[in-house]
C-alpha cells in the first residue's frame, strides 16, 4: 500500500493513495505524523516491535499493519507537510535503493504540491490584475464624460468638440458623411452661478 498523507493538528488524510481503504485517520492513530518530526526516512520494519505503534488499532486490529516507511513532505521554507508512504502487512525491510527511491519521489511530491501552490497564486493574482483592470477602465471612462462635459449644464463641451471634429475630419478613417456644426454662445449664461 502507499499514500501520499498531509497531516495537521488533528488529522491526517490522503492527498492520493493505493491499497488504502481509508481516506483519513485521526493524528493520534496516524502512522505519517512521525516521520514529520524528523527530516529523514522512518522506517519501522516490523510495527509490533516498535513501542510507537505497537498498540495502534491499524496494527492491533484490521488490517494488520506490520511494515510502514514513510519519507516527509519538508517545504522548501521547512515546513513538514505530511509524508509519502508504503505499507505493508509482512514485516519487510527496504533495501538502499529502495529507501533512496522513497526520499526521491517525496520530493518530487513537494515539487509537486509547490507548483500547484505557484499556479493558484498565480491564476489569483490574474483575477486580481483583471478585476483592477475592470475597475480602472470604468474610471477611466467616468473620467472621460467629466472632461467633455460642462459640470453646470451637462452639455458636451469645447475639448468634446475638438476630440470629435479631430476623429471625424482623420484622413485615415472611413469616408466622412456630410455634417453641420452649430454654436451657441450665450452671454452671461454661468452669471451668478458659483
Amino acid at each position: 500500500m502507499g499514500a501520499v498523507s498531509l497531516v495537521d493538528s488533528h488529522r491526517q488524510w490522503f492527498k492520493a493513495q493505493r491499497g488504502l481503504v481509508v481516506a483519513e485517520t485521526p493524528r493520534d492513530v496516524a502512522f505519517c505524523a512521525h516521520p514529520i518530526l524528523s527530516p529523514d526516512l522512518l522506517e519501522v520494519p516490523d510495527t509490533r516491535e516498535d513501542a510507537r505503534f505497537a498498540d495502534n488499532p491499524f496494527v492491533t486490529r484490521d488490517p494488520g499493519v506490520r511494515f510502514y516507511a514513510g519519507a516527509p513532505l519538508i517545504t522548501p521554507n521547512g515546513e513538514a507537510l505530511g509524508s509519502l508512504c508504503v505499507i505493508d502487512l509482512v514485516r519487510r525491510n527496504l533495501t538502499a535503493s529502495q529507501g533512496a527511491s522513497l526520499r526521491a519521489l517525496s520530493r518530487q511530491v513537494v515539487v509537486q504540491l509547490e507548483l500547484r501552490r505557484h499556479f493558484a497564486l498565480q491564476e489569483e493574482a490574474r483575477r486580481s490584475l483583471e478585476e483592477s483592470q475592470g475597475q480602472l477602465q470604468e474610471a477611466n471612462a467616468r473620467l472621460h464624460i467629466l472632461s467633455v462635459t460642462d459640470d453646470v449644464t451637462g452639455f458636451h463641451n469645447t475639448r468634446f468638440l475638438h476630440q470629435s471634429l479631430d476623429e471625424f475630419l482623420d484622413e485615415t478613417a472611413a469616408p466622412c458623411q456630410p455634417f453641420s456644426l452649430v454654436f451657441f454662445d450665450m452671454d452671461a449664461f454661468k452669471a451668478g452661478v458659483d
